[in-house]
């Protein structure tokens, strides 16, 4: 029994497929990252139209607070226009609207197998409507 010479070229599709494999999987995790960053911002404005129920308005010291928390998510050009900042009375709506730039990681192709990481924004607006209960 003779053994048949091997051949290297065999071997690329196999080889191919996971690199492709690869390349998905990070492209993936990098895009889930960023929705996860968008959740997170999302959620520092559910805690603020909460805060703001209990007091019936958004104070000096609540905006402060909240764009130094947005800025540390990753949020930039904060605009807080259209939320309420004067009191508006039990049972009355009140509203929280925050407009920004969210910075997101990107990835993408540079040549055939070359990863390259990069940063972006982009935009992102939230708007929350809640009944005053102070």
């Amino acid at each position: 029994m003779k053994k048949d010479k091997g051949n290297v070229m065999s071997i690329f599709p196999g080889v191919f497929t996971i690199v492709a494999v690869a390349m998905m999987l990070v492209f993936y995790i990098g895009w889930m990252g960023n929705v996860a960053k968008n959740d997170e911002v999302r959620q520092v404005g559910r805690e603020y139209i909460l805060a703001m129920e209990t007091e019936g308005r958004m104070s000096s010291s609540m905006e402060s607070a909240m764009r130094s928390e947005l800025s540390a998510k990753g949020l930039k050009n904060i605009d807080l226009s259209g939320t309420t900042t004067s009191d508006v009375g039990y049972g009355n709506e009140i509203f929280l609207c925050v407009k920004g730039d969210l910075e997101v990681e990107t990835y993408s192709t540079n040549g055939f197998f070359r990863l390259v990481r990069g940063s972006d924004t982009i935009p992102i607006e939230i708007r929350l409507a809640s009944t005053a209960k102070h």
